[in-house]
């Protein structure tokens, strides 16, 4: 639910501490996507995001959808990111895995250059992205607004297998929603709206309707960047 580059122990304790609580919901592997987006009517996600830009997202106001197994999201913002993956943490058995069983760490704006892969660090943790820069006076200004750490909840079968697919240094588009998701003991989970509010509350959350992988998007990261 994190996003932050590395924080002081106090505040990582803090982060672990509301995760093992969050953990403690858990119980169940997660037995595939029980939304089907094509028997639901959603509203229109308009437009590609060119890469490099930044994400286009529009208010939707009082629209909700049943995802199924007793969970529901309200949809806030339409959608649209386009960047590099830089992370990758699949999972089964926390308490957002049935609804939610990837995390991708994206990049776009000024870091897709190519002279920062080899200066900045990005790590996987529990529901967050970690990140360092080796020296941040020669990174661009505002660096860390576009680093993002997204829960994507895949709208039906189709969309979890692409997105599960999805592989480290591959550059994407995410076309979907930005939600807010309640029900069966999860406690309340909403996304950033914004891709500068930090620690302790940076991370979207992502109805995801189509993933697009597109072309050149191989780059050298550097390690702990994957968690298969």
């Amino acid at each position: 639910m994190f996003d932050k580059s590395d924080m002081s122990l106090l505040a990582i304790g803090f982060v672990a501490a509301g995760l093992v609580l969050a953990a403690l919901d858990a119980g169940r592997p997660f037995a595939g996507p029980p939304l089907d987006i094509a028997a639901v009517v959603l509203p229109p996600v308009v437009g590609d995001v060119p890469l490099g830009a930044a994400p286009r997202q529009v208010d939707i106001p009082n629209v909700s959808v049943d995802l199924g197994a007793g969970y529901r999201s309200e949809i806030l913002e339409s959608y649209v990111l386009t960047g590099r993956v830089v992370t990758r943490k699949p999972y089964r058995f926390d308490a957002a895995a049935e609804v939610s069983p990837l995390d991708l760490g994206i990049i776009y704006g000024p870091l897709l250059d190519r002279e920062y892969d080899a200066r900045v660090r990005y790590r996987t943790g529990t529901r967050m992205i970690r990140f360092q820069a080796d020296d941040p006076r020669t990174m661009p200004r505002n660096w860390e607004h576009y680093v993002t750490n997204n829960h994507l909840i895949p709208a039906n079968g189709a969309v979890k297998s692409a997105l599960m697919a999805v592989e480290v240094g591959k550059n994407v588009q995410i076309t979907g929603y930005l939600v807010r998701v309640t029900g069966n003991g999860l406690r309340p989970w909403g996304s950033s709206t914004v891709r500068s509010d930090g620690f302790p509350a940076g991370c979207e959350i992502i109805l995801v309707r189509e993933v697009t992988v597109l072309p050149d998007g191989e780059v050298t990261l550097r390690a702990d960047a994957v968690q298969k």
